[in-house]
Protein backbone atom coordinates (compact mmCIF):
# COMPACT_ATOMS: atom_id res chain seq x y z
CA UNK A 1 0.00 0.00 0.00
CA UNK A 2 1.66 3.22 -1.17
CA UNK A 3 -0.43 5.60 0.94
CA UNK A 4 -2.52 5.12 4.05
CA UNK A 5 -5.53 7.30 3.34
CA UNK A 6 -6.98 6.65 6.79
CA UNK A 7 -3.78 7.90 8.40
CA UNK A 8 -3.75 10.96 6.13
CA UNK A 9 -7.25 11.93 7.32
CA UNK A 10 -6.41 10.94 10.90
CA UNK A 11 -9.27 8.48 11.27
CA UNK A 12 -9.79 4.84 12.21
CA UNK A 13 -10.22 2.24 9.47
CA UNK A 14 -13.71 1.55 10.80
CA UNK A 15 -14.76 5.21 10.49
CA UNK A 16 -18.26 5.77 9.08
CA UNK A 17 -19.20 8.10 6.22
CA UNK A 18 -19.97 11.10 8.45
CA UNK A 19 -16.65 10.77 10.33
CA UNK A 20 -14.77 10.68 7.03
CA UNK A 21 -16.55 13.84 5.85
CA UNK A 22 -15.84 15.72 9.07
CA UNK A 23 -12.16 14.76 9.05
CA UNK A 24 -11.82 15.81 5.42
CA UNK A 25 -13.63 19.11 5.99
CA UNK A 26 -11.34 20.03 8.90
CA UNK A 27 -8.11 19.26 7.05
CA UNK A 28 -9.23 20.73 3.71
CA UNK A 29 -10.07 24.03 5.37
CA UNK A 30 -6.76 24.02 7.26
CA UNK A 31 -4.61 23.46 4.17
CA UNK A 32 -6.69 25.25 1.50
CA UNK A 33 -4.71 27.88 -0.53
CA UNK A 34 -7.07 30.64 0.64
CA UNK A 35 -5.95 29.98 4.22
CA UNK A 36 -2.22 30.35 3.47
CA UNK A 37 -2.15 34.10 2.85
CA UNK A 38 0.78 35.79 4.58
CA UNK A 39 2.78 32.61 5.08
CA UNK A 40 6.26 31.91 3.71
CA UNK A 41 6.80 30.19 0.36
CA UNK A 42 8.00 27.00 2.09
CA UNK A 43 4.90 26.94 4.32
CA UNK A 44 2.63 27.51 1.30
CA UNK A 45 4.36 24.69 -0.59
CA UNK A 46 3.99 22.29 2.36
CA UNK A 47 0.31 23.22 2.74
CA UNK A 48 -0.27 22.71 -1.00
CA UNK A 49 1.20 19.21 -0.88
CA UNK A 50 -0.88 18.38 2.20
CA UNK A 51 -4.02 19.77 0.54
CA UNK A 52 -3.50 17.54 -2.50
CA UNK A 53 -2.87 14.53 -0.27
CA UNK A 54 -6.03 15.18 1.78
CA UNK A 55 -8.16 15.54 -1.36
CA UNK A 56 -6.68 12.39 -2.84
CA UNK A 57 -7.56 10.50 0.34
CA UNK A 58 -11.13 11.79 0.41
CA UNK A 59 -11.67 11.13 -3.32
CA UNK A 60 -11.20 7.45 -2.44
CA UNK A 61 -12.63 7.09 1.06
CA UNK A 62 -15.57 9.35 0.22
CA UNK A 63 -16.61 7.11 -2.68
CA UNK A 64 -18.15 3.78 -1.64
CA UNK A 65 -16.94 1.83 -4.65
CA UNK A 66 -13.39 3.20 -4.52
CA UNK A 67 -13.26 2.75 -0.75
CA UNK A 68 -14.27 -0.90 -1.09
CA UNK A 69 -11.58 -1.43 -3.72
CA UNK A 70 -9.01 0.36 -1.57
CA UNK A 71 -9.87 -1.67 1.53
CA UNK A 72 -9.57 -4.90 -0.45
CA UNK A 73 -6.53 -4.23 -2.63
CA UNK A 74 -4.77 -1.29 -0.96
CA UNK A 75 -5.10 0.99 -3.98
CA UNK A 76 -7.74 2.82 -5.98
CA UNK A 77 -5.32 4.24 -8.56
CA UNK A 78 -5.94 7.84 -7.52
CA UNK A 79 -3.06 10.30 -7.99
CA UNK A 80 -3.28 14.07 -7.45
CA UNK A 81 0.46 14.74 -7.69
CA UNK A 82 0.18 16.44 -11.08
CA UNK A 83 -2.44 18.93 -9.87
CA UNK A 84 -1.84 22.15 -7.95
CA UNK A 85 -3.88 23.07 -4.89
CA UNK A 86 -5.70 25.71 -6.93
CA UNK A 87 -6.51 23.09 -9.60
CA UNK A 88 -8.14 20.89 -6.97
CA UNK A 89 -10.02 23.86 -5.51
CA UNK A 90 -11.33 24.60 -9.01
CA UNK A 91 -12.44 20.96 -9.33
CA UNK A 92 -14.46 21.39 -6.14
CA UNK A 93 -16.12 24.52 -7.52
CA UNK A 94 -16.89 22.98 -10.92
CA UNK A 95 -18.12 19.66 -9.55
CA UNK A 96 -20.38 21.08 -6.87
CA UNK A 97 -21.28 24.33 -8.62
CA UNK A 98 -20.31 26.58 -5.71
CA UNK A 99 -17.41 28.38 -4.10
CA UNK A 100 -15.06 27.06 -1.43
CA UNK A 101 -16.92 28.39 1.62
CA UNK A 102 -20.34 27.22 0.39
CA UNK A 103 -18.98 23.75 -0.36
CA UNK A 104 -17.74 23.26 3.19
CA UNK A 105 -20.92 24.88 4.51
CA UNK A 106 -22.77 21.79 3.36
CA UNK A 107 -21.03 19.51 5.81
CA UNK A 108 -21.60 21.57 8.95
CA UNK A 109 -24.89 23.31 8.19
CA UNK A 110 -23.95 26.75 9.57
CA UNK A 111 -23.56 29.65 7.17
CA UNK A 112 -19.93 30.76 6.86
CA UNK A 113 -19.43 34.51 6.86
CA UNK A 114 -17.34 35.67 3.93
CA UNK A 115 -14.81 38.48 3.69
CA UNK A 116 -15.07 41.09 0.97
CA UNK A 117 -12.55 41.29 -1.87
CA UNK A 118 -9.31 43.27 -1.68
CA UNK A 119 -8.81 46.54 -3.55
CA UNK A 120 -5.47 47.16 -5.24
CA UNK A 121 -4.45 50.76 -5.94
CA UNK A 122 -1.47 52.05 -7.90
CA UNK A 123 -0.37 55.27 -6.22
CA UNK A 124 2.03 57.68 -7.91
CA UNK A 125 4.50 59.41 -5.61
CA UNK A 126 7.28 61.84 -6.39
CA UNK A 127 10.84 60.69 -5.97
CA UNK A 128 11.46 63.50 -3.48
CA UNK A 129 8.49 62.32 -1.37
CA UNK A 130 10.01 58.87 -1.06
CA UNK A 131 13.51 60.22 -0.47
CA UNK A 132 12.63 62.92 2.08
CA UNK A 133 9.37 61.51 3.45
CA UNK A 134 5.84 62.84 3.19
CA UNK A 135 2.14 62.06 3.36
CA UNK A 136 -0.34 61.05 0.69
CA UNK A 137 -4.12 60.95 0.38
CA UNK A 138 -5.82 58.57 -2.05
CA UNK A 139 -9.42 58.61 -3.22
CA UNK A 140 -11.15 55.39 -4.23
CA UNK A 141 -14.62 53.78 -4.41
CA UNK A 142 -14.98 50.67 -2.24
CA UNK A 143 -18.17 48.61 -1.96
CA UNK A 144 -19.81 49.35 1.40
CA UNK A 145 -23.01 48.46 3.19
CA UNK A 146 -26.00 50.54 2.10
CA UNK A 147 -26.68 53.26 4.71
CA UNK A 148 -30.41 53.27 4.01
CA UNK A 149 -31.06 49.57 4.66
CA UNK A 150 -27.93 48.89 6.77
CA UNK A 151 -26.87 46.15 4.37
CA UNK A 152 -30.09 44.13 4.63
CA UNK A 153 -31.32 44.96 1.11
CA UNK A 154 -34.80 45.58 2.51
CA UNK A 155 -36.50 48.98 2.39
CA UNK A 156 -37.51 48.88 6.04
CA UNK A 157 -34.48 46.87 7.13
CA UNK A 158 -36.60 43.83 7.91
CA UNK A 159 -35.89 40.41 6.41
CA UNK A 160 -37.22 36.93 7.02
CA UNK A 161 -35.17 33.79 7.42
CA UNK A 162 -35.54 31.60 4.36
CA UNK A 163 -37.77 28.68 5.30
CA UNK A 164 -36.49 26.43 2.56
CA UNK A 165 -32.83 26.43 3.66
CA UNK A 166 -33.25 27.56 7.25
CA UNK A 167 -31.01 30.58 6.71
CA UNK A 168 -27.85 28.74 5.63
CA UNK A 169 -28.19 29.69 1.96
CA UNK A 170 -27.95 26.17 0.53
CA UNK A 171 -29.83 22.89 0.52
CA UNK A 172 -28.86 19.24 0.41
CA UNK A 173 -30.24 16.98 -2.28
CA UNK A 174 -29.96 13.21 -2.58
CA UNK A 175 -29.80 11.44 -5.92
CA UNK A 176 -29.86 7.75 -6.60
CA UNK A 177 -26.85 6.37 -8.48
CA UNK A 178 -25.77 2.92 -9.58
CA UNK A 179 -23.89 2.55 -6.30
CA UNK A 180 -26.49 3.95 -3.94
CA UNK A 181 -27.40 7.50 -2.95
CA UNK A 182 -25.16 10.51 -3.52
CA UNK A 183 -25.66 13.73 -1.58
CA UNK A 184 -25.11 17.12 -3.21
CA UNK A 185 -25.12 20.63 -1.75
CA UNK A 186 -26.65 23.34 -3.96
CA UNK A 187 -27.44 27.02 -3.61
CA UNK A 188 -30.92 27.61 -2.27
CA UNK A 189 -33.11 28.70 -5.22
CA UNK A 190 -35.49 30.61 -2.96
CA UNK A 191 -33.02 33.05 -1.36
CA UNK A 192 -30.20 32.75 -3.94
CA UNK A 193 -27.72 31.80 -1.23
CA UNK A 194 -28.41 34.77 1.07
CA UNK A 195 -30.33 32.81 3.69
CA UNK A 196 -33.00 35.50 3.97
CA UNK A 197 -36.07 36.60 2.02
CA UNK A 198 -36.61 40.29 1.17
CA UNK A 199 -40.20 41.36 0.60
CA UNK A 200 -39.76 45.12 0.14
CA UNK A 201 -36.54 45.87 -1.76
CA UNK A 202 -34.42 48.91 -0.84
CA UNK A 203 -34.60 51.55 -3.60
CA UNK A 204 -31.05 52.77 -3.05
CA UNK A 205 -29.17 49.48 -3.46
CA UNK A 206 -31.73 47.45 -5.42
CA UNK A 207 -31.87 44.82 -2.71
CA UNK A 208 -28.15 44.02 -2.82
CA UNK A 209 -27.42 45.71 0.49
CA UNK A 210 -24.22 47.08 -1.03
CA UNK A 211 -23.30 50.33 -2.81
CA UNK A 212 -20.15 52.09 -3.97
CA UNK A 213 -18.97 55.07 -1.97
CA UNK A 214 -16.20 57.64 -2.39
CA UNK A 215 -13.61 57.20 0.33
CA UNK A 216 -10.37 58.97 1.21
CA UNK A 217 -7.41 57.40 2.95
CA UNK A 218 -4.36 59.35 4.16
CA UNK A 219 -1.07 57.75 5.09
CA UNK A 220 2.58 58.49 5.71
CA UNK A 221 4.71 57.33 2.81
CA UNK A 222 6.68 54.45 4.36
CA UNK A 223 10.42 53.97 4.06
CA UNK A 224 11.26 51.78 1.11
CA UNK A 225 8.20 52.85 -0.90
CA UNK A 226 9.93 52.25 -4.20
CA UNK A 227 8.50 50.70 -7.37
CA UNK A 228 6.71 47.35 -6.87
CA UNK A 229 6.68 47.79 -3.08
CA UNK A 230 3.25 47.68 -1.47
CA UNK A 231 1.62 47.77 1.94
CA UNK A 232 -1.71 46.44 3.14
CA UNK A 233 -4.38 48.34 5.07
CA UNK A 234 -6.68 45.79 6.76
CA UNK A 235 -10.41 46.39 6.58
CA UNK A 236 -10.35 49.17 3.96
CA UNK A 237 -11.31 47.00 0.97
CA UNK A 238 -14.70 45.94 -0.40
CA UNK A 239 -17.34 44.85 2.10
CA UNK A 240 -19.13 41.53 1.67
CA UNK A 241 -22.89 41.09 2.23
CA UNK A 242 -21.92 39.71 5.65
CA UNK A 243 -20.40 43.10 6.55
CA UNK A 244 -16.76 41.92 6.58
CA UNK A 245 -14.35 44.15 4.65
CA UNK A 246 -11.38 43.04 2.60
CA UNK A 247 -8.06 44.89 2.53
CA UNK A 248 -6.75 47.92 0.69
CA UNK A 249 -3.42 47.13 -0.97
CA UNK A 250 -1.37 50.14 -2.09
CA UNK A 251 1.34 49.70 -4.75
CA UNK A 252 3.81 52.52 -5.39
CA UNK A 253 4.85 54.01 -8.72
CA UNK A 254 7.73 56.43 -8.22
CA UNK A 255 7.96 59.38 -10.63
CA UNK A 256 11.39 60.72 -11.60
CA UNK A 257 12.58 64.23 -10.70
CA UNK A 258 15.52 66.37 -11.86
CA UNK A 259 16.43 63.63 -14.31
CA UNK A 260 16.90 61.15 -11.47
CA UNK A 261 15.00 57.86 -11.67
CA UNK A 262 14.74 54.60 -9.74
CA UNK A 263 17.16 52.05 -11.18
CA UNK A 264 15.70 49.12 -13.09
CA UNK A 265 18.45 46.67 -12.17
CA UNK A 266 16.08 44.80 -9.83
CA UNK A 267 12.34 44.26 -9.45
CA UNK A 268 12.50 46.22 -6.19
CA UNK A 269 15.37 48.70 -6.21
CA UNK A 270 16.48 51.35 -3.72
CA UNK A 271 19.19 52.57 -6.08
CA UNK A 272 18.86 55.69 -8.22
CA UNK A 273 20.34 56.62 -11.58
CA UNK A 274 20.90 59.76 -13.61
CA UNK A 275 23.01 61.05 -16.52
CA UNK A 276 25.61 63.82 -16.50
CA UNK A 277 26.91 65.45 -19.69
CA UNK A 278 30.68 66.03 -19.69
CA UNK A 279 32.53 67.64 -22.60
CA UNK A 280 34.83 65.41 -24.60
CA UNK A 281 37.86 67.48 -23.55
CA UNK A 282 36.98 67.17 -19.85
CA UNK A 283 36.60 63.42 -20.33
CA UNK A 284 40.07 63.38 -21.85
CA UNK A 285 41.82 65.58 -19.29
CA UNK A 286 39.64 64.88 -16.24
CA UNK A 287 37.72 67.41 -14.18
CA UNK A 288 35.53 68.04 -11.17
CA UNK A 289 31.77 67.70 -11.70
CA UNK A 290 28.63 67.98 -9.58
CA UNK A 291 25.00 66.85 -9.52
CA UNK A 292 21.94 68.55 -8.02
CA UNK A 293 20.15 65.96 -5.91
CA UNK A 294 16.45 65.70 -4.94
CA UNK A 295 17.37 66.37 -1.31
CA UNK A 296 18.22 69.95 -2.32
CA UNK A 297 21.96 69.47 -1.99
CA UNK A 298 24.73 69.51 -4.60
CA UNK A 299 27.21 66.64 -4.59
CA UNK A 300 30.65 66.86 -6.19
CA UNK A 301 32.58 64.03 -7.77
CA UNK A 302 35.72 63.61 -9.86
CA UNK A 303 36.00 62.71 -13.53
CA UNK A 304 39.29 60.87 -14.05
CA UNK A 305 41.40 61.52 -17.18
CA UNK A 306 40.44 59.23 -20.07
CA UNK A 307 36.88 58.63 -18.85
CA UNK A 308 34.85 56.87 -21.54
CA UNK A 309 31.30 57.56 -22.65
CA UNK A 310 28.84 55.51 -20.54
CA UNK A 311 31.16 55.22 -17.54
CA UNK A 312 29.28 55.17 -14.19
CA UNK A 313 30.27 57.10 -11.11
CA UNK A 314 28.68 55.61 -7.97
CA UNK A 315 27.69 57.89 -5.09
CA UNK A 316 27.11 55.81 -1.96
CA UNK A 317 24.18 56.42 0.43
CA UNK A 318 22.49 58.80 -2.00
CA UNK A 319 19.70 56.38 -2.97
CA UNK A 320 16.31 55.61 -1.43
CA UNK A 321 15.97 54.36 2.15
CA UNK A 322 14.87 50.76 2.69
CA UNK A 323 12.63 49.66 5.57
CA UNK A 324 15.70 49.47 7.85
CA UNK A 325 16.78 53.01 7.05
CA UNK A 326 19.78 52.04 4.92
CA UNK A 327 20.08 53.95 1.66
CA UNK A 328 20.97 52.66 -1.76
CA UNK A 329 23.40 54.41 -4.09
CA UNK A 330 23.13 56.91 -6.95
CA UNK A 331 24.71 55.91 -10.26
CA UNK A 332 25.76 58.85 -12.46
CA UNK A 333 26.27 57.75 -16.06
CA UNK A 334 28.71 59.95 -17.99
CA UNK A 335 27.43 61.12 -21.36
CA UNK A 336 30.29 62.46 -23.45
CA UNK A 337 29.25 65.78 -25.00
CA UNK A 338 30.62 66.42 -28.49
CA UNK A 339 30.85 69.92 -30.02
CA UNK A 340 28.21 70.67 -32.66
CA UNK A 341 30.50 72.83 -34.82
CA UNK A 342 34.27 73.36 -35.17
CA UNK A 343 36.12 76.50 -36.27
CA UNK A 344 39.15 76.39 -38.54
CA UNK A 345 41.36 76.98 -35.54
CA UNK A 346 39.67 74.08 -33.70
CA UNK A 347 40.22 71.76 -36.63
CA UNK A 348 43.86 72.84 -36.91
CA UNK A 349 44.40 72.18 -33.23
CA UNK A 350 42.82 68.75 -33.52
CA UNK A 351 44.97 67.91 -36.57
CA UNK A 352 48.06 68.79 -34.56
CA UNK A 353 46.85 66.60 -31.66
CA UNK A 354 46.33 63.70 -34.03
CA UNK A 355 50.06 63.79 -34.77
CA UNK A 356 50.75 63.10 -31.09
CA UNK A 357 51.55 59.49 -30.20
CA UNK A 358 48.94 59.69 -27.41
CA UNK A 359 46.17 59.92 -30.02
CA UNK A 360 47.32 57.00 -32.10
Amino acid sequence: MNKDYYEILGIDRNADEETIKKAYRKLAIQYHPDKQVGKSDSEKKAAEEKFKEVNEAYSVLGDKEKKLKYDMYGTAEENFSNYSADDIADMVRKHFGMDFDTFFDGFGGAKVKKRGSDIKLNVRVKLSEVYNGGTKTVTYEPIVLCDHCHGTGAKDGKVETCKRCGGVGHIKERHRTAFGYAEYVNMCPSCKGRGVIIKDVCNHCGGKGLVRKNEKYSFVIPKGATNNVYFTVPGRGNVSPDGIAGNLIIFFIVESEKGITVSTDNNVSYNLSTTKEISVLDCITGCDASIDHIDGKTYKFNIKPGTKDGFKVRLKDKGLPDKNGRRGFLDVTISMKMPKTLSKEDKKTIENLKKSKNFK
